[in-house]
């Protein structure tokens, strides 16, 4: 019994069979589904939509003048015409681009207290450097090739350009050629004269 029986593609919302002889798969391996892979990206989705999603709150925080939400209080209880116009009020001085960094004017002696954000809500810089080192190692990409440059060198520099060669570029080039070998040579060659020809990538100048 074959590993993978056939492909299918969705062309003009039908399905098609493809024989898997004429398909040539590249993929990474992934635990979680050994038939189609997993891409590095794909492996780190959850950091980058955790960055965009934290991306996004950090405009919002420079925009309302790094204030989160806060505490509008009032030394009488409010019936609830004077609650809805003082929520149309705040929706109207706060909830808009344009008067998110206006002071609120309310009247019948309301009190707003902001929450201000915490020195490590702020620390913004650092928690994306991380996405980016993890991102990185996704690939296989040491820290200094992206421009993280803490305690790098030149002699470190030089280091990690082999480093991503060896661990990164050469085993992706190995994994392509082995799977070329396999699924396209048998195609052109047969028997002994498959031994002697193979199909391999010249990195003698890297």
């Amino acid at each position: 019994q074959d590993f993978i029986a056939k492909y299918v593609v969705l062309k003009d919302q039908k399905e098609e069979p493809i024989d898997t002889h004429e398909v040539i798969h590249f993929m990474l391996p992934d635990p979680k589904d050994i038939f189609w892979g997993i891409s590095p990206l794909k492996a780190v989705a959850q950091t980058l939509e955790v960055d965009l999603s934290g991306l996004d709150w950090w405009v919002n925080a420079v925009q309302s003048g790094c204030r989160k939400d806060g505490i509008l209080s009032f030394k009488h209880d409010l019936t609830q015409e004077q609650y809805d116009n003082a929520l149309d009020r705040i929706r109207q001085q706060i909830l808009t681009a344009n008067g998110s960094k206006f002071p609120i004017i309310m009247g019948h002696e309301a009190q707003y207290t902001p929450y201000d954000l915490s020195p490590a809500e702020l620390d913004w810089m650092n928690s994306r450097k991380m996405t980016r080192e993890e991102i990185a190692a996704a690939f296989k990409v040491p820290p200094p090739l992206i421009g993280i440059l803490d305690h790098s060198t030149y002699n470190n520099l030089t280091t990690a350009r082999r480093i991503f060669w060896v661990d990164a570029v050469i085993p992706f080039l190995e994994r392509i050629k082995s799977t070329l070998n396999r699924c396209l040579l048998p195609d052109f060659y047969k028997g002994s004269d498959l031994k002697k020809f193979r199909i391999d990538f010249d990195i003698s100048k890297v």
